[in-house]
């Protein structure tokens, strides 16, 4: 391999073009080309971590999951990313979707010229932060965590009380429970408010409500629903949107659960170790 067209060829790759001449050459010494023919597979989902590297540069591969979604990746564009980051079995399968040339890297030759090249660390963390923003913007509309419906992740069942709860006995049943917040129904069983830890504080201490008095009156927060169907990214924006810490979970119109932020953090964490195990 002489270094002076293969140079030549990584600089007309975006990414790659931003590096000096002499990463790219250090990429050239250390990386080992690997031809893949069309439909031979680079690893298999559920394979322990080989600990490679690798860098398509000529052909297409194609990253499947569970076989309901292909990532295509281009020439030019590492793969295994993540796999280099947490060391655990591959999630998908990599296949070449054309014959494929890559360059393969050793796990400890990779680390080492990011040691010796920042301008190749600063390279990897950029790529790795566009992937997930990418794969986060792109879940709203395909079947990822934040795609799933909101009933998968709501607290349920949903804690209450009636309107005629003290501000006292609310407190008390917050305290037992250890939960903060409950929803508050009328005689006829219709919901007519939250009431959050912070809002009885509120009502106690800044509002000179007494600890007799009844929560409907005193501390009640008009309620924030949501379909039980909808897609928790919906509930997320409704949360940001009406800036509260809750919203009622409806199931044909019945309070069955709350979703709140929490969930969502929960919900979050999820969906980002599941992308970067697509990297």
């Amino acid at each position: 391999m002489t270094a002076g067209p293969d140079i030549t060829l990584l600089q007309r790759f975006p990414d790659l073009a931003e590096l000096p001449d002499a990463v790219l050459q250090s990429l050239l010494d250390k990386g080992k080309r690997q031809i893949l023919e069309r439909g031979q597979i680079l690893f298999a989902a559920g394979e322990p971590y080989a600990q490679r590297i690798f860098l398509l540069i000529d052909g297409r591969l194609e990253l499947q999951r569970d076989f309901r979604e292909t990532i295509a990746y281009a020439p030019g564009e590492f793969v295994g990313l993540s796999n280099y980051l947490d060391k655990t079995p591959y999630a998908a399968t990599a296949v070449a979707a054309d014959d494929c040339t890559l360059l393969t890297f050793a796990e400890s030759d990779f680390a080492r010229l990011e040691q010796v090249h920042p301008e190749l660390a600063a390279l990897v963390d950029r790529v790795i932060a566009r992937r997930l923003r990418q794969r986060r913007d792109t879940s709203r509309t395909i079947a990822g965590v934040m795609g799933q419906p909101v009933s998968r992740y709501m607290t349920a069942p949903l804690a209450e009380c009636d309107m005629r709860t003290t501000i006292r006995e609310a407190h008390g049943i917050m305290q037992s429970r250890k939960i903060g917040s409950l929803a508050v129904f009328d005689e006829g069983r219709e919901l007519i408010g939250m009431l959050t830890f912070a809002g009885l504080c509120d009502a106690w201490l800044l509002r000179g409500a007494l600890p007799e008095s009844p929560v409907a009156g005193a501390a009640c927060e008009d309620p924030v629903t949501i379909d039980a169907s909808a897609p928790l990214w919906l509930a997320e924006d409704r949360l940001q949107a009406e800036h509260v810490k809750y919203l009622v979970v409806l199931q044909d119109d019945e309070p069955v659960g709350l979703i709140s932020q929490t969930d969502l953090f929960r919900a979050r964490l999820q969906e980002m170790h599941s992308l970067t195990r697509e990297i």
